[in-house]
């Protein structure tokens, strides 16, 4: 098995090497800096051309769901996680196929068909054979991700009943609402502070979120958050919201949503729950939180099996 691997390996080189050889100057270097072994992971070969190629489909990912600084800040963060990203798929991907799993040709042309109706046909500018190369990647490593993770973590109610015992203790509560302009740019702020002129100039506050917030939400509950502790806000959200006197407005808060303004109807102490007789809307908080938290855990565990149990050489 694992001579097989390295006549792979040595077989990309031989053809590297081949077409250095050849003499073709500038397109025979770039070649063959674009076809080097970059990653081994298992039986798993991944070149530079492989890593490059995936690094653009996932910042053009990002482009289509970010923009200004959180966009940069995040393509940040991937180009200096990526290719321990990639180490961690690899793995996955390894293990979807001594698993046997198998996706069907029609599940990955109708992801194909779905990626070009949202981008364009050409998907900016990648072939069709390499976004399926990139589809088959991803729907292994849901697989895997389904089978040995989320399909082992369960919220039960003893759970629920001592994660809500240890958050037990006397909380303040803030009541608040918000407006939200979403983007980063200068329309969007201008547009913010347009509405918190208003608001100071007597604009009713429920109003104005109905018909100018971009969180679709306020449609139905008029920019109201109602009351709530910390942790279930962005820091930038939450700290402002805390900070603000009973009544106060914010200046503009921008997130990684866009741009805020709080206001802050009430506050008050929490009192004691009863973690045996929590309402169907506490219940579901604490079922969500300790989802994410024991689902992290079990991924955790599980790649750390793997890697334990896995061949892995990284070039630089």
């Amino acid at each position: 098995m694992r001579q097989d691997l390295w006549r792979k390996i040595l077989l990309v080189g031989v053809m590297v090497g081949g077409l250095w050889a050849g003499g073709q100057s500038t397109w025979a270097a770039e070649r063959k800096v674009l076809d080097r072994v970059r990653i081994v992971v298992g039986k798993e070969v991944m070149t530079q051309r492989d890593v490059d190629m995936m690094l653009r489909l996932e910042l053009r990912q990002l482009a289509m769901q970010l923009d200004g600084e959180e966009l940069k800040r995040q393509q940040q963060l991937l180009e200096k996680t990526f290719v321990e990203r990639l180490v961690e798929n690899l793995m996955m991907e390894s293990y979807a196929k001594r698993q046997g799993i198998q996706i069907s040709q029609e599940e990955i042309q109708d992801r194909v068909d779905a990626a070009q109706a949202r981008t364009g046909k050409d998907v900016s500018g990648f072939a069709e054979e390499d976004l399926k190369t990139f589809v088959v990647k991803d729907m292994l490593r849901r697989r895997v991700i389904e089978q040995e993770v989320s399909g082992h973590v369960h919220v039960g109610d003893e759970e629920i009943r001592q994660a809500c015992q240890k958050d037990n203790e006397p909380q303040k509560e803030i009541h608040v609402g918000h407006i939200l302009v979403r983007g980063h740019d200068d329309a969007a702020l201008a547009k913010i502070k347009k509405i918190r002129q208003a608001l100071e100039g007597g604009a009713d506050f429920g109003l104005s979120a109905f018909n100018l917030s971009e969180d679709p939400t306020a449609k139905d509950n008029r920019g109201d958050l109602g009351f709530t502790t910390r942790g279930q806000f962005v820091p930038e959200f939450e700290d402002t919201a805390f900070a603000l006197p009973v009544g106060g407005l914010s200046t503009p808060v921008k997130t990684q949503f866009g741009y805020h303004l709080i206001r802050k109807f009430g506050e008050r102490m929490r009192d004691k729950a009863d973690c045996a007789a929590l309402s169907p809307t506490v219940k579901a908080r604490y079922t969500d939180k300790l989802y994410r938290v024991m689902w992290e855990e079990r991924r955790e565990k599980f790649l750390a099996k793997l890697r334990d149990k896995t061949f892995i050489k990284v070039y630089e």
